[in-house]
């Protein structure tokens, strides 16, 4: 039996773009703004914000969900 890696990313990678010796303010703020291009997403592609969304290309509708 092999040992699988833990998939998530640790809170001082790079995916979080936060140093070694980030503070928990540092860590706070990233949340933050991590939580409004999460908002920002959300309304682009549920309720009425949706249909702006739904009339975009396939392909642009991939791209942004990828993202």
């Amino acid at each position: 039996m092999t040992a699988i890696a833990d998939p998530r990313p640790s809170i001082n990678s790079s995916a979080y773009d936060l140093s070694p010796g980030a503070t928990s303010t540092d860590v706070r703020e990233l949340l933050e703004v991590k939580l409004m291009h999460l908002e920002a997403m959300l309304v682009m592609t549920w309720g009425v914000g949706g249909e702006t969304f739904r009339k975009q290309s396939a392909a642009v509708q991939d791209g942004f969900m990828w993202s």
